[in-house]
C-alpha cells in the first residue's frame, strides 16, 4: 500500500513544476485517440499501432522527467522514490497489494462504516 502512495505522490509531483510552464493545459485529462470508423477495419489497426506507441513514448519521456536533479529533490522531500515499470508490471503489482492488504483488512475484523 506504502508503494502504492509513493507511486501516486510521485505522480503528483511529476505533473506540478511541468504544469506551469505548459502554454497549453492539455493533456490535464486522459489522452484519447478517436478512430472515427468502424473497429476492425485498416484505419482500427492503424490507430491501435499509433496508440500502442504513442503509450510507449509517453511512458519514456515521464521516466526521464523523473531522473531529472529537480524532480529527485522533490522526490526526496516527500521520502519518496520514482520506480519506472511497465504496464503488466505495475497490474501484478496492485495483484500483489490487493490480496496482501485484504487478508490483512479481514484478520484485523476491520469493517466499513
Amino acid at each position: 500500500m506504502q508503494s502504492l502512495i509513493v507511486l501516486l505522490a510521485a505522480l503528483a509531483a511529476l505533473a506540478a513544476p511541468y504544469q506551469a510552464r505548459a502554454t497549453d493545459p492539455y493533456p490535464a485529462k486522459p489522452i484519447r485517440l478517436i478512430i472515427p470508423f468502424p473497429p476492425g477495419g485498416s484505419n482500427d489497426v492503424v490507430g491501435r499501432v499509433i496508440a500502442t506507441q504513442l503509450g510507449e513514448r509517453l511512458h519514456k519521456e515521464l521516466g526521464s522527467i523523473a531522473q531529472t536533479a529537480d524532480m529527485q529533490k522533490r522526490f526526496e522531500a516527500e521520502a519518496v522514490e520514482a520506480v519506472q515499470m511497465s504496464a503488466s508490471d505495475f497490474a501484478q503489482y496492485i495483484e500483489r497489494e490487493t490480496v496482501k492488504w485484504t487478508r490483512v483488512v479481514k484478520e484485523a475484523g476491520i469493517k466499513a462504516e
